[in-house]
């Protein structure tokens, strides 16, 4: 039988009642006295068309269907490709700072950041006056969001900039401290917007801010900060912790110049995976941490199968790497794990 759209549009429908066994002949209207299934459909042979000419339409649409779906999908994925490349090439700045606004994984966000430190992007801290919600651009930099600030909460970024927006900007740690409610903004998140720099307009040494915030709230806490340890290692431990990167204070691998080798390199190893090279031979590629930077590493199947380690466990062991920077990425020529003292105790004499 012929299908119930396929017949209505060619014969039509009505919403009448049918002859007797309507249902089973094709060359019929369709018939709906309740109107269950709409208004009536006039139907092209009424309209001048011929049923073949109607069954060869809808054979048509039925091939067409087989590949419209793909070929707009592939058309409307290299516009936006080559939309995406004209913006990554004239406009970088706002280019990323709009697409980091998306990027909710921190991991993610970190590779992105560290991209863009070796491209020579400027990543700035967040800054209480000039930052939004998510990446901004303040000139030529990007700069860090409110709602990236670890321990923040997006509640005491609605009220922080509904507060800026209503009555200015803020003149120092007194002025915002006097001007947002402590239900909105408590000591642990006013510590927060310090240790990931907002007020660094103010003072850059942000143990002495974290001070001043105390006194502020007349925190009766007997230890306070040694502004005189401020350091960039201290820098770089605040914002690790509230913004999940050091900013201020480049990375340790974007440091490292290109082609850089390194012999007996102690680091950590996770996200170890196995995979077959052209040859079908295993290689692996790996993450490793060293001087706080996460890199990303491989070991060619030549140097991988030599080595004999097979499949390293992610443990808190350390291990000996030697190999040399190609980029970004870690080329391995050597790995193993290093000695534990602890493992082979001289015997004490038993006679």
């Amino acid at each position: 039988m012929m299908p119930m759209l396929i017949r209505c549009h060619t014969y039509g429908k009505l919403n009448i009642e049918g002859p007797k066994g309507w249902e089973n002949n094709d060359d019929l209207p369709w018939y709906d006295p309740k109107g269950k299934y709409g208004g009536e459909i006039e139907g092209a042979v009424r309209r001048g068309y011929s049923a073949d000419e109607v069954k060869q339409f809808f054979k048509d649409i039925e091939n067409y269907s087989s590949y419209a779906f793909n070929k707009s999908h592939a058309a409307s994925y290299s516009i936006l490709g080559v939309l995406s490349a004209w913006l990554k090439l004239f406009y970088p700045v706002q280019f990323w700072a709009a697409a980091l606004s998306t990027v909710e994984n921190d991991d993610k966000k970190e590779k992105y950041l560290n991209l863009l430190h070796r491209e020579g992007v400027e990543i700035s801290v967040p800054d209480i006056n000039t930052s939004d919600e998510g990446f901004s651009v303040d000139g030529n930099v990007i700069r860090y969001g409110l709602r990236s600030i670890k321990g923040l909460g997006e509640a005491a970024v609605t009220v922080i900039l509904a507060e800026r927006k209503k009555n200015g900007p803020f003149a120092s740690l007194e002025d915002i401290n006097s001007r947002i409610s402590k239900k909105a903004l408590n000591k642990s998140r006013l510590e927060c917007l310090i240790r990931a720099g907002c007020f660094n307009f103010e003072d850059d040494n942000r143990l002495k801010l974290l001070n001043k915030a105390l006194d502020l709230r007349k925190d009766k806490k007997t230890v306070r900060y040694q502004e005189d340890r401020w350091s960039p290692d201290v820098c770089n431990a605040m914002e690790q912790d509230t913004l999940n990167n050091r900013i201020t204070y480049k990375d340790w691998w974007n440091l490292v110049p290109d082609n850089e080798s390194f012999k007996d390199l102690e680091v950590k190893i996770s996200d170890v995976t196995e995979r077959t090279d052209k040859k079908g031979k295993l290689m692996m590629f790996c993450t490793l941490t060293v001087e706080g930077s996460k890199v990303e590493a491989l070991m060619f199947s030549s140097r991988y199968l030599a080595s004999g380690v097979g499949v390293i466990v992610p443990t808190e062991n350390t291990y000996i790497v030697t190999g040399k920077k190609d980029k970004d990425k870690f080329l391995i020529s050597s790995v193993k794990r290093k000695p534990d003292p602890n493992q082979f105790k001289p015997l004490s004499k038993q006679f």
